[in-house]
């Protein structure tokens, strides 16, 4: 397979929807990040509106053909939103995002690194939901389980911790152009880290 390893590193990010927005596609986190660090286009392999319970099922199929695309494959977790707003507990959120890095090692990716779950302006303060984000960003955060290379505190970084700022969001829950490039600034130094 040594012929089609045609870069140095690839990042594939699974996920939701933070991965592909904003529109243009240029603007979105994956490839400001690239872009950044002269890394070849990322690869998305997200799913919009889904949680990470339903990314399991299809996991190796999406993300299989690009486990060894390159001599150092990361592959980034950015999402969770939908399992919060689906009722899911914290600590089953982590662990399915635990089950999704040990996937990805098992299919040969080098890396991984998981991203905290960033706020929706439909959840106020102390609602059970934003309850249950908080506390599986803590849970991320922590990684107990040892998962993750490293956790890219999204939901922590100034900017992207408001989503009533429509400087940052778009509607609440989408990033901005301005945010796109906070989360990249947020996630480079943990890709710089494994490269």
């Amino acid at each position: 397979m040594a012929g089609f390893r045609a870069a140095e590193a690839v990042i594939v990010a699974d996920g939701q929807s933070l991965n592909f927005t904003p529109i243009p596609y240029v603007d979105n986190w994956p490839m400001r990040v690239s872009d950044d660090l002269n890394l070849v286009r990322p690869v998305d392999v997200w799913i919009g509106g889904t949680g990470w319970y339903t990314l399991l099922g299809t996991q190796t199929q999406r993300t299989r053909p690009y486990a060894h695309a390159a001599l150092n494959t990361i592959y980034t977790l950015c999402g969770g939103t939908t399992d919060v707003a689906a009722g899911h507990a914290a600590a089953d959120i982590y662990a399915d995002m635990v089950t999704t890095a040990d996937n990805a090692r098992g299919l040969g990716y080098d890396h991984v690194i998981a991203t905290t779950i960033t706020p929706w302006s439909g959840w106020a303060g102390g609602s059970a939901p934003e309850i249950q984000r908080l506390a599986a960003n803590a849970l991320i955060l922590d990684d107990a389980d040892e998962a993750f290379d490293s956790v890219a505190d999204f939901a922590g970084t100034t900017g992207l911790h408001d989503p009533t700022n429509g400087s940052y969001y778009a509607d609440g829950l989408h990033f901005t152009a301005l945010a796109a490039q906070l989360a990249a600034d947020t996630i480079s130094p943990h890709l710089l880290a494994v490269l």
